[in-house]
């Protein structure tokens, strides 16, 4: 008899229509990161025309995301988006002599499905520059998925190479489907794995509304 009740119950308010709040929730899209559009690029160039340098100006939280927590000199990694290559081309035009392509806008705003993951290392120490990273991956469910894009010749032209910074293009919903493993053999030869849950991937969307380059 209660599992007759239980079920009865579980029916009836199945049957129910959903409050507006609930149908709200059901219908917000997923968090992401920003999508550009012609105007809201022109604000983000803007905006990094405002901002004052400091400390280095190549390094890779200046220009990405953390992907690796807490990682700093070997073994960085980020991710940049349209939004922070936006900003941080445009905060770094004159400090790094830049030449802007006179296609960079279109080239960033018809490629923002990509984001683009990328490994860097501290060359300051005693082995300096060992070359850049080759082999990467995200490992998910067990089964690995290497990058779909290169770098386009706009923004090779302009983000930077300094401390061997290597640049993996992902479909942007692959990045977001945490969690998952990146896998990598840096410049020393050696493997480097690490977790990237829901949590930082969260985190990073929330970061980006703030980003100063």
């Amino acid at each position: 008899m209660k599992k007759l009740l239980t079920a009865l119950g579980l029916a009836v308010a199945l049957s129910l229509p959903l409050s507006a709040g609930a149908l709200d929730l059901l219908n917000r899209p997923a968090p992401t990161f920003k999508t550009l559009t012609p105007e809201t690029y022109q604000e983000a160039w803007n905006f990094g025309k405002t901002i004052e340098k400091h400390g280095a100006p190549e390094s890779p939280r200046h220009y990405g995301l953390e992907l690796r927590p807490d990682s700093s000199g070997a073994n960085q990694v980020v991710v940049v988006t349209p939004y922070t290559a936006t900003v941080y081309i445009s905060s770094t035009e004159d400090l790094r002599l830049l030449q802007i392509p006179p296609t960079l806008e279109n080239t960033i705003l018809g490629s923002q499905d990509i984001l683009w993951v990328v490994t860097t290392w501290d060359t300051s120490g005693p082995g300096g520059s060992a070359g850049n990273v080759r082999h990467l991956a995200i490992i998910k469910d067990g089964k690995k998925i290497f990058p779909s894009y290169v770098l386009p010749k706009d923004l090779v032209e302009v983000m930077p190479t300094s401390r061997d910074a290597t640049y993996f293009g992902f479909p942007k919903e692959v990045v977001l489907d945490a969690p998952y493993e990146v896998r990598y053999i840096n410049t020393e030869g050696d493997p480097v794995n690490f977790e990237v849950t829901k949590e930082q991937i969260a985190l990073m969307i929330e970061e980006e509304k703030t980003f100063k380059a």
